[in-house]
């Protein structure tokens, strides 16, 4: 069973991405972060089988957060989905250890690909 930690400022976004995460039987528990300290206190609090995160957060850009996370916990999985463009910040995340980059326009379907992909082991980029 997967436990999710969602991180997206709008929360409007995260209530339709926790619904399409919802569809996946595996899917135990979602937890929920709007800033980039809401995500630092639930990922010291816990423990997520995958991130899946927004670059554009209110108080940190999700580059700074991202590096937290690794700095923190090396083995965690990471989906970063975001509005930009996949070859503005996908590859440079990838190298430095993210498990996948999903754009927002993408087909919600997608989603599911990229959260079973990356939790059977791969890494995704759509």
């Amino acid at each position: 069973m997967y436990r999710i930690l969602l991180i997206d400022d709008h929360a409007v976004l995260r209530r339709g991405t926790r619904e399409f995460l919802q569809a996946l039987p595996e899917v135990q528990t979602i937890g929920e972060a709007a800033s980039a300290q809401a995500a630092l206190t639930q990922l010291r609090q816990a423990t997520w089988d995958l991130v899946l995160m927004d670059l554009s957060l209110p108080d940190m850009h999700g580059l700074q957060l991202f590096t937290h996370i690794r700095e923190a916990l090396p083995q965690q999985k990471v989906l970063v989905f975001s509005m930009y463009p996949e070859e503005q910040y996908g590859v440079r995340l990838l190298r430095n250890g993210a498990s996948g980059y999903l754009s927002k326009e993408s087909d919600p379907s997608e989603l599911l690909v990229a959260v079973r992909k990356i939790m059977g082991g791969g890494r995704y980029v759509s």
